[in-house]
Parts: structure tokens; C-alpha cells; sequence
């Protein structure tokens, strides 16, 4: 099976099937500080026995949806990743691409992996926090990349790991290898049943995957994904003078990102029973698919 993994910052998109290449990218970029979920999933598809292709963003292009890199030149270029002395299944080589993660998913579908076979399955991710309600999602890189997948006419996944904070893995029990590693394993597993029994009408399984408060399988849910709005403030605020880089007599004041996310939060908090952000608030796992036809699927919770 080839799986192409695709990642944002860090982005994955995991192409797989029997006697196939599986392709991984993400929107996160290589393994950093903010992006520290794509080594050990990486390694965990090679220890189920998946030839996997690894194709990431140089740098970090969250938010960028499915954009594509109009009228640029991409240059691909070869990346070892830093693994641990026991990875010996992990590939030696990936692929950094100055790209977007949808272009990136077009590379390594149709340029960069044709000695590997044809690329069945695109798994994108898993991203760095969540993707949940319509604001997330539409602007989702994880998204943008699997949909960009099912658009070539290839099996996507999304998948977010949405844990409950953003500290370095290892600093808490959340963030532990231990942690990391089973919610790597048990979301190929359910990849894995959702690759055997794939609907004819489903075109992306958008996953996303709560705090891990134990290591306990948990059962799996269907539900639909949460309608949300941005409402105020802005998600952008101005600069004072000092802090404009460019200053002419044309200039207006500069705007510095700032989201507040007010509505979306609270979308979040009520989480309407059924939805992706119920899912989250109870605990439980949550599958979403998204492109022209969205199927959501959560699992029951850890405790």
C-alpha cells in the first residue's frame, strides 16, 4: 500500500491502498515546536506496514485553505527527518515543497512518487489543534489539502489532533510520547476500517481527535459538522505608527492578526448534541468529511 501524507505546519496527507503508495501532507510544516505530531504518525504508518510518501509545506501554511501557488515557481527538495535511534521503518527521505498544501498534494500525486506505484489514499495531517465548525474548516490548510485530493479523484482523510493545549509534547501528560504514539496507532486503525468499508457517496473523512486523557480505545460516532460565524471584533487590529514597516505619504495604519474567535467559541461551548464541537466538548473523537459531500464521525470518550 502507498500512502502519500501531506502536511500543513505541520500538514499530512497519507495516500493508501492494497498494493499502493500512500502520500502524507500537512499544512504545519516539517517537525518543529508547531508541528509535532508528523514524525510519530509517520512512524507509526511504517509500523503497520504502509510504503508511505511524505510531502510537506518549507513553512507553516495554516489558514491558506485549498489555495494554490498562481504563477509561482515550486521547488521541491529533499528532507531527513530527525528520528529516534528504533525508527528504522521511517523513511530516510521527504519531500519540502514552497508550496501550499493543495499544490503540495498535486506534486506528489501526479510528479513526485511515480517509481512508488499509484497513490490510492491522501491523508492530510494530523494538524496541530482542531478543525472544527464551518469558520475552522473553511479555512483549514489540513482541509484544503485532502480536498484537494478527493478533487483528483483519490480516497482523502483530514485529521486533527485537537488536544486541549498547545504546550511542547512532553512538557504534560497530554502532550506525552505515550499519549502521541496511541492516538498516532489508533487513528491508522480507524483509517484503516474507513479505507475497507468506504462509502460510494463520500469523498473526505475530515477526523478530529480531543485531549487523550488515557490510552482506552474508545467507540466511534457519526455526526455533522457545526455551523459557526466570526460576528465581532475583527480578526485583525491596527498598529500604532511605530510599528508600521512602511511609511508614505499614501500609507494608511498597518493591521496586525488578532482573532478573538468570539462567536466561534461560543459555538464551540454550547456544542448542539450531534455536532463536531459536541464531540469535542464531551470528549468524544470526531470524523468529518468534507468536499462536495461532508460525513462526519465521532468516537465515544476516553474515560
Amino acid at each position: 500500500m502507498h500512502i502519500l501524507v501531506r502536511h500543513c505546519y505541520p500538514f499530512l496527507a497519507v495516500l493508501c491502498c492494497a498494493d499502493y503508495d500512500r502520500q502524507a501532507v500537512n499544512d504545519d510544516g516539517p517537525p518543529n515546536l508547531s508541528s509535532p505530531y508528523i514524525a510519530p504518525f509517520i512512524k507509526a504508518l511504517q509500523r503497520a506496514g504502509h510504503q508511505t510518501s511524505v510531502i510537506l509545506p518549507a513553512s507553516n501554511n495554516s489558514g491558506v485553505g485549498k489555495a494554490y501557488n498562481f504563477g509561482q515557481v515550486v521547488q521541491p527538495v529533499k528532507y531527513s527527518p530527525p528520528l529516534a535511534e528504533d525508527d528504522g521503518g521511517a523513511p530516510d527521505t521527504w519531500l519540502l515543497v514552497n508550496a501550499t498544501p493543495a499544490s503540495c498534494v498535486q506534486l506528489g500525486i501526479y510528479h513526485l512518487f511515480q517509481d512508488r506505484g499509484p497513490v490510492d489514499l491522501v491523508i492530510s495531517g494530523p494538524n496541530y489543534g482542531h478543525n472544527l465548525t464551518s469558520v475552522y474548516n473553511l479555512a483549514s490548510g489540513t482541509l484544503g489539502g485532502a480536498m484537494e485530493a478527493a478533487l483528483c479523484g483519490k480516497k482523502a482523510i483530514s485529521l486533527s489532533f485537537a488536544f486541549g493545549s498547545h504546550q511542547v509534547p512532553g512538557e504534560d501528560g497530554v502532550h506525552s510520547a505515550e499519549v502521541i504514539n496511541f492516538a498516532s496507532q489508533f487513528s491508522i486503525q480507524l483509517i484503516e476500517n474507513l479505507v475497507r468499508e468506504w462509502h460510494d457517496d463520500v469523498e473526505v473523512y475530515h477526523i478530529n481527535v480531543p485531549s487523550l486523557p488515557t490510552t482506552e480505545v474508545p467507540e466511534v460516532v457519526w455526526t455533522t459538522a457545526t455551523r459557526s460565524s466570526l460576528g465581532s471584533p475583527s480578526i485583525f487590529e491596527p498598529l500604532d505608527e511605530k510599528h508600521t514597516s512602511i511609511s508614505t505619504a499614501n500609507s494608511l495604519p498597518a493591521f496586525k492578526w488578532a482573532p478573538k474567535f468570539t462567536d466561534v467559541k461560543r459555538t464551540l461551548e454550547e456544542g448542539h448534541p450531534g455536532t463536531d464541537a459536541w464531540a469535542l466538548k464531551e470528549g468524544y473523537i470526531g470524523f468529518v468529511l468534507t468536499t462536495r459531500r461532508v460525513k462526519c464521525v465521532i468516537t465515544d470518550s476516553y474515560s
